[in-house]
Parts: C-alpha cells; structure tokens; sequence
C-alpha cells in the first residue's frame, strides 16, 4: 500500500488497488467463518458483527474529516496502518485458539452435515 502514497498516476494507483485490495475484500466474511470454526458464542458473534457495522458508518465521515484538515494524502497513511492492524489481527488469529478462546469457552465440533437454519437455540 505504500506505492499507493507516491504514485501520481490514477491508472497506476487503480491497478495497485486492484491487486493488492481485491483479495483484503473478503476477510470480513473470513472473520465471521473463523469466529464460527473457533467456537465463538452467536453473542460474540454478533457483537463483532456491531463492531464492524459501527467502523462502516464511522469511516466516512471521519475520512472526510480527515481530507479537510490534512489534505487527500493522509487518507492513504489511514488506509495503511488499518492494512498493518488487520495484518496484525490475522497473525495473531493464526497463532491458534489459545490465545482468544478461554478455557470455559471450548470448541464446539459439529456434524459436517450440520446446517444451523434457524436463529434458535443450538444443540
């Protein structure tokens, strides 16, 4: 992301962003699939949801914020160092459940061919 901040050219930045930011596109829906694999609680599940629902609303208005005080090139600064935390948060995901599942919350192992439909009560 760092070409991003030094490059003049739309065309250039467009390819950069192409490459680079298509595959970040899913790692929400790959953060919500690894809560449910660790075991996560539908509560946890759901209060990350929120999280991630307050950063959406909240990111453009301070996006535009930020461009009035500082100018259009800080937003890049902003767009990397949110790119090195969720690189920071999948390093430490993959570092195993240990570290962010506690020992009274242990992993549920569910029957492959077990499809929760409904929002009630799992089994």
């Amino acid at each position: 992301m760092i070409c991003l901040t030094f490059t003049q050219s739309l065309p250039i930045a467009l390819v950069f962003l192409f490459v680079l930011g298509g595959p970040a596109s899913s790692r929400i829906a790959l953060l919500f699939a690894h809560l449910r694999s660790s075991g996560a609680t539908s509560r946890e599940i759901v209060n990350t949801r929120a999280m991630v629902s307050l950063s959406w609303a909240a990111g453009p208005p301070l996006g535009t914020a930020l461009i009035g005080f500082v100018g259009p090139k800080s937003v890049l600064g902003v767009i990397e160092g949110i790119a090195v935390s969720s690189i920071a948060t999948v390093v430490l995901m993959l570092r195993g459940p240990a570290l962010t599942r506690s020992a009274s919350h242990p992993v549920r192992a569910e029957p492959k061919d077990h499809l929760p439909l409904s929002r009630g009560s799992s089994p």
